[in-house]
């Protein structure tokens, strides 16, 4: 989560602050990348860099950050453009200085959200990887592994398929009502 969300905060700044060329550049980049189904990137990237979970931890900070990249643009093409930041602009104030202090603060709220939900994307990313047995080698521990693996004794021993895959949705939905509570507190209401 940590690496989707410096990489996607690269693209869309740079995307959001200097529009133009630059900007047409990156998000056709990430709308050709968007057009390629999340899982099936994920798989031919874990592909070609071999199972194990440094491959996997890699392969889902190189396919998450778009959204974050596309949210991040966003709020910079909008608060860019507010008074604030023309103000600090024709002062002087240098453009590092503009983006870090004015422009950051206001754009990262949704990127925390992003960043909430973004980790229970991972987990069931993750969980998809190694039931499939392209993530997780077997000694390591692994949802999506455990249930891959139970799948023979289904019939037999039911507990060992369901509370992983209990815990799989337990978690993901604990993440994801965690980044709409997070979405909530802090959207800035009219008062």
């Amino acid at each position: 989560t940590a690496a989707q969300t410096f990489i996607g905060m690269v693209v869309g700044s740079l995307s959001g602050w200097f529009k133009g060329w630059t900007d047409t550049v990156l998000m056709r980049i990430v709308d050709v990348i968007l057009g390629i189904p999340y899982l099936v990137l994920a798989l031919a990237m874990v592909a070609v860099m071999g199972k194990g979970v440094p491959a996997v931890i890699i392969t889902l900070g190189l396919t998450a950050w778009l959204q974050t990249a596309r949210t991040v643009r966003a709020g910079f093409l909008q608060v860019r453009e507010l008074e604030y930041v023309e103000a600090a602009k024709a002062v002087g104030v240098p453009t590092r200085r503009i983006i870090v202090r004015h422009v950051m603060p206001n754009v990262f709220q949704p990127v925390i959200v992003l960043m909430a939900i973004g980790i229970g994307m991972a987990i069931l990313s993750e969980a998809a990887l190694s039931y499939l047995g392209v993530g997780v080698k077997a000694p390591a521990p692994s949802l999506g592994l455990m249930i891959s693996e139970s799948q023979s004794s289904f019939t037999s021993s039911p507990h060992l398929l369901f509370f992983p895959g209990l815990a799989i949705v337990a978690t993901v939905l604990g993440f994801m009502l965690m980044g709409d509570g997070l979405r909530d507190a802090l959207d800035v209401k009219d008062v």
